[in-house]
């Protein structure tokens, strides 16, 4: 907790100038996911709040806090949250804006308990196997790589597998036809997070919900459900149909 925290501050002072303070609903956010992680009780939570308001921290901050922790007590070499957006530009942005918090929390940690992440979505998974397994490669050579061999190198090697996936649910549903993903995305897998879950309707909330369900299905813990969104009609109905709980 101390670290995230330090590496939050660290942030507030960097853009704003004093160290800040997580908000009241932040924090509550934060607690009842941790809560929902690490007990048998309420494993479903909803966030609600305006644009802007700082949402995003809510679910950020615990998932955090809960990978940090497993990383130092040695419990954690494969995928522990996945965080599922709507669109592949939105994961895109949402996963650039959280990068200074992961560099951050990073700083502050052991050269061997770095957090790993990637964006698995579009052609950003790629781009994380040049960032994470080999630098050297040119855009030409990248470009011709096979996708199976990148899952294959970033999934299966437990020392390259990413604690922590930005996808999107039509990636994550090819994902899973994938041996090596599926055992580098669910044996570990505690918390799942969709951030704008008011945009699934239709055939794309069908899709996420299947994706979820097979999630749940295939995961060794029972899950951490979380649904981000700024504005919902009928939030207990709507999150109960996307994450098949009630």
């Amino acid at each position: 907790v101390t670290l995230v925290c330090a590496a939050y501050s660290a942030i507030q002072m960097k853009k704003f100038g004093n160290e800040g303070s997580l908000s009241g609903f932040q924090f509550r956010s934060a607690r009842a996911m941790l809560r929902g992680i690490y007990s048998t009780g309420n494993k479903t939570l909803a966030i609600l709040a305006g644009t802007g308001s700082g949402k995003s921290y809510g679910f950020q901050i615990g998932s955090l806090i809960s990978i940090v922790e497993e990383l130092l007590s040695g419990n954690l070499d494969k995928t522990h949250s996945i965080f599922l957006y709507p669109r592949v530009a939105l994961m895109d942005d949402q996963r650039k804006s959280m990068e200074e918090l992961l560099d951050c929390c990073n700083n502050l940690l052991p050269s061997d308990k770095k957090i790993r992440w990637v964006t698995d979505g579009g052609s950003y998974l790629k781009q994380d196997y040049r960032r994470i397994i080999d630098p050297s490669l040119d855009d030409k050579s990248l470009k011709k790589l096979g996708i199976q061999k990148v899952i294959s190198k970033i999934y299966a090697d437990r020392t390259k597998c990413p604690h922590l996936v930005f996808a999107n649910a039509d990636t994550l549903t090819n994902r899973l036809t994938s041996h090596d993903a599926v055992v580098g995305l669910t044996s570990e897998l505690k918390n799942v997070v969709f951030d704008e879950i008011h945009l699934l309707e239709s055939i794309t909330g069908a899709t996420t919900s299947g994706v979820i369900r097979r999630l749940c299905a295939q995961a060794n813990h029972e899950l951490m459900l979380t649904g981000s969104s700024a504005t919902i009609a009928d939030e207990q109905n709507h999150f109960g149909k996307v994450f098949a709980r009630k």
